[in-house]
């Protein structure tokens, strides 16, 4: 899970705070990419590493689709109508 002690957010944030705009969906996937070698480089390249790498991507984009995603989707049902069956 995303939920990190705040001290070791302040070390994180200082950094990822310095980008002011991601102005597309490829330069995100840029910088997540980067941030996965980044990880990985200092790592055994190991099955289970590798792994951990991909799922740690997944779950951060699950939890982010659960927090943000699942709410808007929510209000534009509530706006909108349910599908009826």
């Amino acid at each position: 899970m995303p939920y990190i002690k705040q001290e070791e957010r302040e070390y994180y944030d200082e950094h990822l705070n310095k980008i002011k705009t991601i102005y597309t969906k490829g330069d995100l996937e840029y910088c997540v990419v980067k941030l996965m070698k980044k990880f990985m480089k200092t790592r055994e390249n190991r099955y289970i590493t590798l792994h951990d790498c991909v799922h740690a991507v997944h779950h951060a984009a699950y939890e982010f689709g659960r927090h943000t995603l699942d709410k808007r989707e929510d209000q534009a049902r509530l706006e909108n109508g349910d599908v009826e069956a």
